[in-house]
């Protein structure tokens, strides 16, 4: 099972290369002008993006590894948190400090999907919107060392 959890995280991986390799533009633009309506829904659903993908990985390694992925109203906070933690099965998928930068995108995903996007403020989503490649790295390096090595 481990095999098939790893190809589909690194098939999840490849997908968040190219998502923040398209926003790389959008962040040149933003950081001479502050984006208007448009490009602030942009970067907010590329955010949602990006977390949903990074997800999508903690989702398939709750299922496949560690056969249960958390439910009830708190189950998007639950599985981030379970990813730092070790089982009885495997280690820690990432660090803590990992776990709480991405609290600060599953925060933004919440506010991205409850509210009305046209009322996104850029000084809220400004420092995810820079940190999301960094973090990105991050993450990688902590999945390939959890499966053990790149692709």
């Amino acid at each position: 099972m481990w095999d098939k959890v790893r190809r589909q995280a690194f098939f999840e991986i490849s997908e968040l290369r190219k998502l923040v390799a398209q926003h790389a533009g959008f962040l040149a633009e933003a950081g001479t002008a502050e984006p208007d309506t448009v490009h602030r829904i942009a970067m907010g659903a590329t955010l949602n993006s990006f977390y949903g993908g990074v997800e999508n990985i903690f989702k398939r390694i709750a299922k496949g590894i560690d056969h249960k992925v958390p439910s009830g109203e708190s189950w998007h906070r639950d599985l981030l948190m379970a990813m730092a933690q070790a089982t009885a099965d495997r280690p820690p998928v990432i660090s803590q400090e990992l776990m709480e930068e991405l609290r600060e995108f599953l925060s933004f995903r919440h506010i991205f999907r409850a509210g009305y996007v046209i009322n996104l403020k850029w000084e809220r989503m400004a420092h995810l919107a820079f940190a999301c490649e960094q973090t990105l790295d991050q993450f990688i390096a902590e999945i390939q060392s959890f499966f053990g090595g790149t692709p």
